[in-house]
């Protein structure tokens, strides 16, 4: 009887400790977790990919780029306006979100290149009949998406009833959530991001989510831009390490 006891006490014992354990792990795991980010599919399926690019490559294609579509006559250039509501910092966050800097990513989705884009994008802006070849040249593909960024914009702009009341941030918003959701959801939203999906949702706030970058890029706003990606990565090496940039 007294065995019996014993060995009771001992289960009970071993079966504290393992609760104790596990409650330990998880209180561990949501402590670890990053604040008021909903992880989507997008976030935590591995893309298939060969080729990532370092940020000082990417930082120098994106200045490149942006510098010339600011001084272009492409239907899509990026005008006065259009560069308050996205700028070089704006437009590498976004990059880095859609691939985290890899030239050949391809989504669970069927998106593809650097920004991660359907032929659909390329076609909108003039650009369709080079997407076969060129959706892994990363200069093409950051080209476009500044010039859907851009028609998105323009669509905006023609068709939200409140457009020209908006904040510079409501108006970054909407664009990032048109590249991501698509125009037709959003306007099926009513504009309204918060009845978006999760995934549209948290694609928006991109300035929540370090490129770590040289002293050489955007000197003026290089404290801003660690923040941002600083989550990022901490997020990639938390759900899946080989996404984490170089």
């Amino acid at each position: 009887m007294i065995f019996k006891h014993l060995a009771l006490n001992i289960a009970l014992i071993v079966a504290l400790n393992h609760s104790v354990a596990n409650s330990d792990r998880l209180e561990n795991k949501l402590e670890n977790k990053l604040p008021d980010f909903e992880f989507t599919y997008r976030d935590i399926m591995p893309m298939k990919y060969e080729t990532q690019l370092t940020t000082d490559t990417v930082a120098d294609m994106n200045n490149s780029i942006y510098d010339k579509l600011r001084n272009s006559d492409d239907e899509f250039r990026i005008t006065d306006e259009h560069a308050t509501i996205i700028t070089k910092i704006d437009g590498l966050k976004q990059i880095y979100k859609e691939s985290r800097f890899v030239t050949d990513a391809i989504s669970p989705t069927g998106a593809k290149g650097i920004g991660q884009q359907f032929k659909a994008a390329w076609e909108s802006v003039g650009e369709g009949d080079k997407y076969n070849s060129f959706i892994t040249d990363a200069t093409y593909s950051i080209k476009v998406m500044y010039k859907y960024n851009v028609w998105i914009l323009k669509f905006l702009e023609q068709n939200h009833p409140r457009w020209k009341e908006l904040s510079i941030e409501d108006k970054r918003s909407l664009m990032l959530a048109g590249y991501n959701q698509g125009v037709g959801t959003l306007q099926d939203a009513g504009y309204n991001i918060n009845k978006l999906n999760s995934e549209g949702r948290n694609y928006v706030n991109l300035y929540e989510v370090p490129i770590i970058v040289t002293e050489d890029h955007f000197n003026e706003t290089q404290k801003d831009f660690r923040k941002y990606l600083k989550t990022m990565q901490d997020l990639d090496r938390k759900l899946n390490p080989s996404y984490a940039i170089r």
